[in-house]
């Protein structure tokens, strides 16, 4: 086809170069002003160049060789479609393609009316297409093609010269070679492409657009801008999800949640949203997915904002923001027809909302930009805004991740326990490590004495017994281990009740079932294929990886929700939140910390961390000087370590700096004891040993010590190194 039109360019060229025709005796009798006007036809008034080279076929400067090119395909083209047309005609196709009452015309405008406004009409009973398709097809096969092939005919010299009467049935050559160029310019095949070239300016570009030169500078771009992602389990997929958020991302660092506004989950659902806005929490999910796969440039761009918009707002950072970062308007509706019973809605109820897993996440991120030495001072303080905020603000009801009602909510709170002990480990100075571990183990507690349900899973609040999706979140970011009891029970619930042949649900909204409330969040899905690898059950993750890596639309790209019944993607595309998970899936990390870590209640402990000398008890309370340090057990005979213990919360009284330059706790307080629960092997009696130890103070005085080190000796001796030099054995 391709050659077919191309040759087909030519044939005029060919004709006014020769003058209308191959003999030289009838360029005589052509009017000058013919040629003028048909050359001004064939030139790029723009450029004044005629257009043959942009559309000459093998032959050079040879236009007339484009006739005998189009005589030549023209052959194949006709047998091809008379072979077509005596199989639909001997197999009953046709009943598919000829229409057979006049009613196919108005059903089709009808049809076409539905099409304008964004919706799909059914197809007609017992076939195929729907009305305005099945008249396009008959138009193309058995009008427009015959039509082509006797124009065609029409403009041939040998044909008017032996039927005179045939060319005045198309008003003589040249009506019948406008016709057939008309059809042509109808007659698109299946995956052709125009260019359509719009310069949106106040004035007129100096020189038109090379088309060709464009799409080239344009594809070399983006391969330069989306990295190769090999290290990857779907390496094309990946990149194409970087791709799409590459391209949702602006210059100053913010990624619009989607690109289209108002379509409702499903037709005549009655509640849409307009996210064309920047959401946090898309920010951090995508900064930190980019962070396992490496440090790539949208990682930088995640972070840039996020830091801006914490060193802006604070404590009273908002969900969402516009691409200049301020606050995103009220929602309103514009008076328009909705899209399938939904509402034109603008703006966004979200700008009223606080999320507290807002400064986790942000922490989260953040510490994740400083493991690739990629945070720079703004976002250095950026993280002390973020843990102040924590500290301000963790008791406040919030609307949580899934933007709904004000509460406690149990993810909102151990996200807050999961950033500070990120940014401690990445990010801290020495005091601010045991500051923010401290902050940590606090939340931790807290959290689970309020919202731990009775089978020893967590509850979505206080006040909520249920579960919910964004339970398996915390151990995934590091808020406690991955094979901690609740870990597994949360897990191990959230399986069994929220999913559905490895999709997965929010939470439960009533008694329907689960696939009538609300479509599975892909989302969700993918958090699962995370949840399961990092219980080392590497062929269910790549189960869950995989089953909703497929849920998406023929452009590969994912909605926030997954009709498991009608298979069909909910709501707006395209979902930053979706596709950041699908490509650190493969990327979960392993490393976390203790399975009992900052959490005593978890193995029944009760409070039994006191000094081996003074004597002093110092319950499990919040927080504290030796929050977030680690307990040593010696092994029998008190020689060395024998396992990792726990980490306490505990409460020391203040001291001043001493002549060691440890600050607030005496170094008595240095040596801790566990009572029966942490020593089974009974080395201590039941009683304690002074083999197990607590080391780091709640503050050090930089100047003077650099670090300590606590380390387990027979008889239970402390030994420490400080900056002027170190004790044998330190």
């Amino acid at each position: 086809m391709v050659l077919l039109f191309r040759s087909g360019l030519e044939v005029p060229q060919a004709v006014l170069a020769r003058g209308l025709s191959t003999r030289p005796r009838m360029a005589q009798v052509v009017q000058e002003d013919v040629r003028r006007r048909l050359a001004h036809a064939l030139v790029d008034t723009r450029r004044r160049r005629v257009l043959v080279p942009a559309r000459r076929l093998p032959g050079h400067k040879k236009l007339g060789l484009g006739r005998h090119w189009h005589f030549l395909s023209i052959q194949f083209w006709i047998l091809t479609g008379v072979v077509y047309v005596v199989m639909i005609f001997t197999t009953g196709y046709w009943h598919y393609l000829v229409p057979t009452s006049w009613s196919i015309v108005p059903d089709s405008i009808r049809s076409i009316g539905t099409y304008l406004q964004f919706n799909i009409p059914p197809t007609i009973p017992g076939q195929p297409f729907e009305s305005a398709q099945k008249l396009a097809y008959f138009l193309v096969i058995l009008v427009l093609a015959p039509l082509q092939i006797a124009t065609g005919a029409a403009m041939s010299p040998s044909v008017l010269a032996r039927f005179p009467w045939y060319g005045r049935l198309f008003g003589g050559k040249q009506g019948a070679r406008s016709l057939h160029f008309l059809g042509m310019c109808a007659f698109v095949r299946a995956g052709e492409h125009h260019d359509l070239v719009l310069d949106l300016g106040e004035g007129t570009l100096d020189e038109p657009v090379d088309v060709t030169t464009a799409w080239q500078a344009t594809e070399q771009a983006w391969r330069e801008a989306v990295p190769p992602l090999e290290n990857t389990v779907a390496p094309a997929d990946t990149r194409h999800s970087y791709a799409v958020l590459r391209g949702l991302t602006t210059s100053g660092g913010g990624m619009v949640a989607a690109a289209t506004t108002s379509p409702p989950e499903r037709a005549d659902a009655g509640r849409n949203y307009d996210y064309r806005y920047f959401w946090i929490h898309d920010q951090w999910y995508t900064g930190q997915a980019i962070a396992a796969a490496g440090a790539h440039l949208l990682l930088d761009d995640a972070t840039r904002f996020v830091s801006a918009r914490l060193l802006q707002d604070g404590p009273h950072l908002t969900p969402a923001y516009t691409p200049s970062g301020g606050p995103v308007p009220d929602q309103r509706q514009l008076g328009l027809p909705g899209y399938a019973g939904g509402h034109d809605l603008v703006g966004n109820w979200v700008n009223q909302q606080f999320q507290l897993d807002a400064f986790g996440e942000a922490l989260l991120l953040l510490a994740a930009a400083a493991r690739h030495d990629h945070l720079d001072d703004d976002g250095r303080r950026a993280v002390n805004a973020a843990v102040s905020a924590i500290i301000d603000r963790r008791n406040d009801p919030d609307a949580g991740v899934w933007e709904i009602d004000d509460r406690a909510w149990t993810h909102s709170r151990l996200i807050c326990a999961a950033g500070p002990r990120a940014v401690a480990t990445h990010v801290a100075t020495i005091r601010e490590a045991a500051e923010w571990s401290a902050l940590a183990d606090s939340i931790l507690a807290e959290t689970s004495q309020t919202s731990l349900h009775p089978t020893g899973r967590w509850q979505r609040s206080p006040n909520d017994p249920g579960l919910d999706g964004a339970l398996l979140l915390p151990p995934i970011r590091g808020a406690l281990h991955a094979h901690h009891p609740r870990t597994l029970s949360t897990l191990q619930a959230y399986r069994d009740e929220l999913t559905t042949d490895y999709h997965a649900h929010r939470f439960r909204h009533d008694e329907r079932p689960l696939h009538q409330a609300e479509g599975a969040f892909l989302l969700c899905g993918f958090v699962m294929c995370l949840a399961e690898l990092q219980q080392d059950h590497a062929d269910e993750a790549f189960r869950w990886f995989e089953r909703n890596r497929s849920a998406c639309g023929p452009p590969s790209l994912f909605s926030e929700e997954y009709d498991v019944v009608q298979r069909q993607l909910r709501g707006n595309c395209h979902k930053p939140s979706c596709t950041p998970g699908c490509s650190s899936a493969p990327h979960v990390s392993t490393s976390l910390p203790p399975s009992n870590e900052a959490d005593p209640a978890a193995a029944g402990m009760r409070g039994t961390l006191r000094s081996a000398r003074s004597g002093k008890s110092y319950p499990p309370a919040a927080g504290g000087a030796l929050a977030g340090v680690e307990t040593l057990q010696a092994g029998a005979g008190s020689q060395g370590v024998g396992r990792t213990g726990h980490r306490f919360s505990a409460q020391p009284p203040p001291s001043t700096v001493g002549a060691e330059g440890v600050t607030g706790v005496q170094l008595d307080d240095l040596v801790g004891v566990v009572g029966p629960e942490l020593d089974p092997a009974g080395v201590g009696g039941g009683q304690g040993h002074p083999g197990a130890l607590v080391g780091v103070a709640d503050q050090v005085a930089e100047r003077e010590v650099q670090f300590l080190v606590a380390k387990c000796l027979s008889g239970g001796e402390v030994h420490r190194c400080a900056a002027g030099g170190s004790d044998a054995g330190g």
